[in-house]
């Protein structure tokens, strides 16, 4: 039988184990198939193509692709795991049809080898982490599911886009547009789902209330393949498992997949194949799935260590980003604690010299509403200061832990020009404090003016609660009542496109969008106003004002549309308010 059925891992949608297959009966399964090379070698076909795997190649087989291995050596032992896209179909509609394209193993790639080997550090720990998880702390149910949603999240964000080139597979690193992403995936279901019958463009015009035109460009433009020939690529795909399972007759093959004739099948076989179905039919074939020696288990284990040391790369470096500039963001129901954010981002502010000091009397309005962890005063400036008790009275009265010290703490030096660039610099470096007053990396300007750092955290505590999910380019952030989803572009060079699933919201969604752009600063208005020096009261309401950002109101039916699409500018950071789902009646 060439389906064959997989067994889970405790009851969640996936297994996943260490195998030193020698050979196997060619099969497919409704799960995809992920295989890491811990050691020896491999070679592994799916549909007509060939793959030589050495250590450390990683290899995807999609849904229902028939593959199998046919030669390893001796000394082979891989990570294989099986996952069933359908049970995250709710957070990424058609993740079950979606084609993961991975050609670490081609060697014509190697223009985009090094982005390549820098997602894949990424997806190599997941699995790793997995596997580990299931060997070491296998009860633990809630840290695998997380674990398998992050597996999940780096496959959709990094790995879809596909080309098709000389009938090859290559990952797509050109940009796709996301509404052109989502039509082709759900051109393909309908492909797939109808192979068998008679497909015209006007119908798949009709799917998408497009154009035939349109569709036949858009076809060729995001897959590499005109629509007849991808039709007749897929056709082929189910051929080969008739032809491998030898219970039907050529023309009734040619028949149940939709060709219009035995010639033409032929043809596009012997094309695709370079061998007629027939001669396809009668090659030999392995029957049985058949294993080398004993594994073991304490080497693999060893082997599987080196995937987990990937610490030196950091959240907030480039190798992380996501090449396509497309986030796909799932909103869910559900998420795990997390973190306060206060906890997070500790607002420890320092006060170095008497001027300073004597100045920061004036802000006590402004500091009990960013609700600081801590303010250090340098000692000695305060000791030059006549009316130090007064001072330290006003502070303390705020419920402030105040500490005195003769060393400054360790500060920011990084100067944020927006709030996209002092949240980035926050991830990176959470626990450094942050200087009241200054010209590089403080609270306000030497002139009392706010800086994008007084903006952020001003933003922490309006949006106070836990962090539920931080990755490059956003932040998700809960409390009982809310949701909080802030999203940043720090680059220069382009925007980030953002991608929500709101399919979990069953009702009509108010949403609150709040936008701090590169105009939203100080440092704008500043500018502005050219020489004009006197920064007089007036100017620095105005300023407060600006630095507020600019909020949008509206509303989503995720009935006729689960799916939020908006762009993130550089140098732009944007949140997006909108009522827990739990909380939505």
């Amino acid at each position: 039988m060439l389906a064959e059925h997989i067994s889970y891992y405790n009851n969640l949608p996936f297994a996943i184990s260490f195998t030193n297959v020698r050979q196997e009966h060619p099969h497919y399964h409704k799960e995809i198939e992920i295989v890491l090379v811990l050691k020896g070698s491999v070679s592994y076909k799916i549909h007509h193509q060939d793959y030589h795997l050495q250590p450390g190649d990683l290899l995807i087989a999609d849904t229902i692709d028939l593959h199998y291995i046919y030669q390893s050596s001796p000394d082979v032992l891989m990570l294989t795991m099986h996952i069933d896209l359908e049970h995250f179909t709710d957070l990424y509609p058609n993740v079950d049809y979606m084609i993961f394209a991975c050609e670490e193993v081609v060697s014509d790639s190697l223009a985009h080898q090094q982005a390549l080997q820098n997602k894949l550090s990424f997806l190599k720990h997941n699995l790793a982490k997995i596997m580990m998880i299931c060997l070491k702390d296998k009860d633990n149910l809630e840290l695998l599911e997380a674990e398998l949603h992050e597996l999940i999240f780096i496959m959709v964000n990094q790995f879809q886009g596909f080309l098709i080139e000389d009938n090859f597979f290559y990952a797509n690193h050109e940009k796709i547009d996301s509404l052109n992403l989502d039509r082709l995936y759900r051109i393909i279901k309908y492909i797939y789902e109808n192979y068998d019958k008679k497909i015209t463009l006007n119908d798949l015009a009709k799917l998408e209330h497009l154009s035939p035109y349109y569709i036949s460009h858009l076809i060729k433009d995001t897959s590499g393949l005109s629509f007849q020939n991808f039709l007749n690529y897929a056709r082929i795909e189910y051929a080969e498992k008739f032809l491998v399972e030898d219970k039907f007759t050529l023309t009734q093959i040619s028949e149940m997949c939709g060709f219009s004739s035995s010639t033409y099948f032929n043809k596009c076989f012997e094309e695709l194949h370079h061998i007629s179905p027939a001669e396809y039919k009668k090659r030999p074939q392995p029957q049985e799935r058949i294993s080398h020696s004993e594994i073991n288990q304490e080497e693999a284990m060893a082997l599987l260590q080196s995937y987990l040391n990937i610490s030196h790369i950091d959240h907030s470096k480039k190798v992380k980003q996501n090449a396509s500039q497309h986030l796909f963001i799932p909103l869910k129901s559900s998420y795990p604690k997390g973190q306060g954010i206060r906890e997070k981002f500790p607002l420890n502010l320092f006060l170095d010299s008497p001027e300073n000091i004597l100045h920061a009397g004036y802000y006590k309005k402004q500091l009990q509403e960013l609700f600081p962890s801590s303010i250090s005063i340098s000692k000695p400036s305060l000791e030059a200061l006549s009316e130090k008790h007064q001072l330290l009275g006003d502070l303390s009265s705020l419920n402030i832990p105040v500490h005195l010290v003769d060393k400054a703490p360790k500060c920011r030096k990084f100067f944020a020009q927006n709030m996209a660039d002092a949240l980035s610099n926050c991830i990176e470096e959470c626990e450094l404090s942050l200087a009241f007053f200054g010209e590089e990396a403080s609270l306000f300007t030497s002139r009392g003016i706010p800086t994008p750092y007084y903006s952020l955290y001003q933003l922490f505590s309006e949006c106070n609660g836990n962090i539920v999910e931080i990755r490059d380019h956003y932040m998700l952030v809960k409390n009982p009542q809310t949701l909080f989803l802030v999203l940043y572009q720090k680059s220069e060079d382009k925007p980030i496109h953002a991608h929500l699933y709101l399919k979990e919201l069953t009702h009509n969604v108010p949403l609150i969008s709040r936008t701090f752009s590169k105009e939203h600063t100080a440092a704008y208005a500043l500018e502005a106003l050219k020489d004009y020096k006197d920064i007089i009261p007036y100017l620095k309401d105005h300023i407060y004002r600006i630095s507020a950002g600019k909020t949008k109101f509206s509303c989503i039916d995720t009935a006729l549309d689960p799916k939020l699409d908006l762009s993130v500018e550089p140098g732009t950071l944007i949140m997006l308010e909108l009522p827990d789902v739990n909380t939505i009646i």
